[in-house]
């Protein structure tokens, strides 16, 4: 079996999202574990990297370079039809989460260290006045280097990590207003996860796993 990368599991617990790198190329498979089956998702001349599953288990995003730059597609998981472009532009966007009630997607823009964190609203075609956002907007901004974003259950925090005191910690901020952050992290952190039920967020310190208890707060 080939080296595998960055992963993600469907929300239905079916099938996991993988990177496998072959050659001097990256791609995208889908790993049925029940069954054992294993498909290839993307082919073609960039790397593809970085899956992330829709709310419905039926669609899959990712991050390609296939245009030279960073760009975010979508496709269908059973590999029915094409590649749709999602994000494609001179500048690099990289997915990195999609929410649970499959309205946005969460990616970073930019170059080099200087990314910002951005959300991009899924479902253009409503026409309800408080329906949300239509076009993408920037949620975390600053000269600093900030990234890796992660939807709460609920869709009214974001989670996302930020050197802003010089130093990587983990920090939570209200979705969509962002009228407040609050630090959650205590001596750094990274790679911000939620717990299923939204309560918890769990993160990265070192080799260590650590958990903060959410539940206090309200947006």
């Amino acid at each position: 079996m080939p080296p595998s990368g960055d992963f993600d599991l469907s929300p239905d617990g079916s099938q996991i999202a993988v990177t496998r790198p072959e050659g001097a190329v990256a791609d995208i498979w889908i790993v049925d574990w029940r069954r054992g089956v294993t498909s290839r998702l993307t082919l073609n001349a960039g790397d593809n990297i970085n899956p992330v599953w829709s709310n419905d288990s039926k669609r899959v995003a990712f991050t390609s370079y296939r245009n030279g730059n960073a760009d975010v597609f979508v496709m269908n998981a059973d590999r029915v039809g094409e590649a749709e472009a999602l994000l494609s532009s001179p500048k690099d966007e990289r997915v990195e989460a999609w929410s649970k009630d499959g309205k946005y997607l969460a990616y970073e823009l930019g170059e080099g260290n200087q990314e910002d964190i951005w959300v991009l609203p899924l479902r253009k075609e409503s026409k309800e006045p408080n329906d949300g956002p239509k076009e993408p907007f920037a949620v975390v901004t600053g000269p600093y280097r900030k990234g890796e974003p992660q939807f709460a259950p609920d869709g009214k925090w974001l989670a996302f990590v930020s050197n802003e005191t010089s130093r990587f910690e983990v920090y939570i901020q209200s979705f969509p207003d962002g009228r407040q952050r609050k630090m959650v992290s205590i001596g750094g952190g990274g790679q911000p996860r939620w717990s299923p039920n939204g309560r918890e967020l769990y993160y990265r310190l070192f080799s260590q796993a650590k958990v903060v208890d959410i539940t206090a707060t309200d947006p």
